[in-house]
């Protein structure tokens, strides 16, 4: 979880600076909103595969002009209940459910894994309660640090749109120490790209363009 208490939050650590270039962005790269495409190569700029890549964000919080929460009141016991995590395209990743004939305050703490355990990728996710098989009430939450591509026999990756939600203020923030509401999440263009190479871990910072793909090609270390 992100924790509070400083005006830019980094949700990643940067381990190792990466060597890096970045590719001129061509006049037929615009886009509307942001996209990251690139390559990994090796010291003599042959392609590797197979690298998985991780994306991490920084974000702001901004103050509150009215408060959230993520507390619902069920007040009819012998209803179903249940608390649904969906991406971007309404696919369901995960299910959580209170114990049976559950009443009062139901509030739950996702805590940013899928049904196997693992992290998602990157982005939004929606946290709906079902009563009923209802939809009554949903918050929005951040997963950073998530797998967001691999790269290809030609050692190419692409990250889309729906990886990159930069300048969205729609999530909330909670205190982990008592869930208390403290702010939503403005998403910043600066993000954490991590390489995973067999028996290694290279890393880069890097500031997105708006409308246009942002190329970054990686040399291995």
């Amino acid at each position: 979880m992100i924790k509070p208490g400083g005006k830019q939050l980094m949700l990643l650590v940067l381990l190792s600076a990466g060597c890096d270039r970045q590719i001129p962005i061509l006049e037929n790269t615009s886009i509307n909103g942001y996209k990251v495409q690139g390559s990994v190569t090796d010291q003599v700029g042959n392609p590797i595969p197979n690298v998985t890549v991780l994306l991490g964000y920084t974000a702001e919080v901004i103050p509150p002009d009215s408060a959230a929460t993520r507390r619902y009141f069920v007040q009819d016991p012998s209803v179903p209940i249940q608390a649904v995590v969906a991406d971007w395209s309404n696919q369901v990743i995960r299910i959580l459910t209170p114990p049976q004939n559950f009443y009062g305050w139901y509030e739950v703490h996702w805590d940013g894994a899928d049904s196997t355990g693992s992290v998602p990728p990157s982005g939004i996710y929606y946290v709906e309660y079902l009563v009923g098989g209802i939809t009554k009430f949903s918050y929005n939450q951040l997963v950073s640090g998530g797998k967001v591509a691999t790269t290809d026999a030609g050692g190419r990756y692409t990250i889309p749109i729906q990886y990159l939600p930069i300048d969205s203020s729609s999530v909330p923030e909670f205190s982990s120490y008592d869930s208390s509401f403290v702010g939503n999440l403005l998403i910043s263009n600066t993000v954490f790209l991590t390489y995973l190479f067999p028996n290694h871990v290279q890393q880069v910072v890097r500031t997105l363009d708006k409308n246009r793909v942002t190329v970054i090609n990686v040399k291995f270390d």
